[in-house]
């Protein structure tokens, strides 16, 4: 698989022409992104739009890496210009619950992750790690208890 490269601005260069096309059409796509004045609906709407494009797919990140954290750090040059929301919300989609599937998913979870994105649809993750925290400094409480007579999952 093709690596991105250290490029002498700090930045990161491409190892061939076709990453490199890729690339500057990621970087286009997401150049225009803004986070004051945008609506949670809005900020929504474009990763629905950047998910359905397929210009990266939820299976980079086991197939295609290199790819798949290029988009992150092109996301995350211009992060202090955008704000945290979409840089958010884009690894949420892409990292936790896209790539929680890639993982730990059978052929048919691959399958319907395939189908959420080419229908464009958001995803989710709930983290049940008692007391387990974030950079925020918020304490997860939530759990999740498997109840055998109903088959599901119990979530508090």
């Amino acid at each position: 698989p093709m690596q991105a490269l250290p490029a002498m601005d700090g930045g990161f260069a491409p190892r061939d022409a076709d990453d490199g096309s890729w690339a500057s059409s990621f970087a286009s796509r997401v150049a225009d992104l803004r986070s004051e004045g945008v609506t949670y609906e809005d900020s929504a709407s474009f990763l629905r739009a950047l998910t359905k494009s397929g210009i990266l797919r939820f299976t980079d990140i086991r197939d295609r890496p290199d790819r798949f954290f290029l988009a992150h750090r092109l996301l995350a040059r211009h992060a202090p210009e955008h704000g945290p929301g979409f840089w958010i919300r884009f690894t949420v989609q892409f990292n936790l619950f896209a790539g929680t599937v890639v993982a730990l998913g059978g052929p048919e979870h691959l399958k319907q992750l395939d189908a959420i994105q080419d229908a464009g649809q958001l995803g989710c993750f709930g983290l049940t790690e008692r007391l387990a925290g974030v950079n925020s400094g918020l304490v997860v409480n939530t759990t999740a208890r498997w109840d055998p007579a109903t088959e599901t999952f119990i979530i508090n």
